[in-house]
């Protein structure tokens, strides 16, 4: 398990249209000791961001204007098809229908506007453990292929 002060130094990206609501969650992820967070309203701006700063977490809403959540995970699902990317979804919709639609789209997890405070920090903390742990994996799946590579050469 990760300590606080490795997960509170996560890269977080909030996206939501409404700007009341990225200050209550930014507000809320601030007082329990998170950092680095990053929100905006304009959905267009999530893949350039990403591709900048591969984020540890993105809250991500799903109806806005312009460009809904849905199809921002479509877009990083193309342009990162082999990433595991940290989305949970977050919308007032009370639509089962939604709730797969987001989750068989990318989305790791999903929350229902008016969102509870304890459960937004423990769902974030547990996606961030989760990002944290497969950051670890593919590390180490990487130095394992090295040194794979490097015996295989000693051995030609």
């Amino acid at each position: 398990m990760h300590s606080n002060k490795n997960i509170h130094s996560a890269n977080i990206l909030l996206v939501d249209d409404n700007p009341v609501n990225l200050q209550v969650l930014g507000g809320i992820l601030k007082k329990d000791g998170y950092q680095h967070i990053t929100a905006i309203s304009e959905p267009s701006q999530v893949l350039p961001l990403y591709k900048k700063h591969q984020y540890d977490l993105m809250v991500l809403d799903i109806h806005m204007p312009n460009m809904t959540g849905f199809d921002v995970m479509d877009q990083l699902n193309r342009h990162f098809p082999d990433d595991f990317l940290p989305i949970i979804v977050l919308t007032a919709d009370d639509f089962g229908d939604t709730r797969d639609q987001a989750l068989a789209s990318g989305a790791r997890d999903f929350m229902r506007k008016p969102f509870n405070n304890r459960e937004v920090l423990l769902r974030a903390r547990n996606l961030i453990e989760t990002v944290f742990l497969h950051k670890e994996l593919r590390y180490q799946n990487e130095r394992l292929d090295q040194r794979v590579r490097q015996r295989t050469e000693q051995l030609y």
